[in-house]
């Protein structure tokens, strides 16, 4: 008998671990950029010296695990662009397009209080400007053909 109450608290003790929270919610929500849904990009929850929570944005949705209270909201998305002058006709460099008040300096926050939240990021601006050339220094060396001398 004392086994089966000493195996039954065992296994009671672990269940509750099992519920155990990392003190995060979920949240859904859209980001439109211009009137239209943000086709891919990412959204970052930060608080201030704290770890942020980040999601994928897909189709203008995404679904985030975010710790609650007052954050700080950032969103990057990119283009790929051809390189002018490029090593070949499909090179592409990737920008960030979003404005930097979306992002490095964002002026969107939060206030995440329980699971089951939707939030709405609606976007305005002029895009920032696609590189007009890709210096040399940003550029990978090209790959050596020939083996070690």
């Amino acid at each position: 008998m004392k086994n089966i109450v000493c195996v039954m608290s065992l296994f009671l003790i672990s269940l509750s671990g099992c519920g155990a929270s990392d003190g995060k919610v979920q949240v859904t929500g859209t980001v439109t950029w211009n009137g239209a849904p943000l086709e891919r990009g990412t959204i970052s929850f930060v608080e201030a010296e704290k770890s942020s929570d980040a999601a994928d944005v897909v189709n203008g949705s995404f679904t985030a695990r975010v710790k609650t209270g007052k954050k700080n909201v950032g969103v990057v998305a990119y283009k790929d662009v051809k390189v002018p002058g490029g090593r070949s006709t499909d090179e592409v460099i990737s920008y960030q397009y979003i404005p930097q008040e979306y992002n490095q300096n964002s002026v969107l926050t939060a206030d995440i209080n329980g699971s089951g939240e939707s939030l709405t990021f609606e976007l305005k601006g002029t895009e920032n400007p696609a590189p007009k050339a890709v210096e040399a220094d940003n550029r990978r060396p090209p790959a050596e053909t020939s083996g070690r001398r």
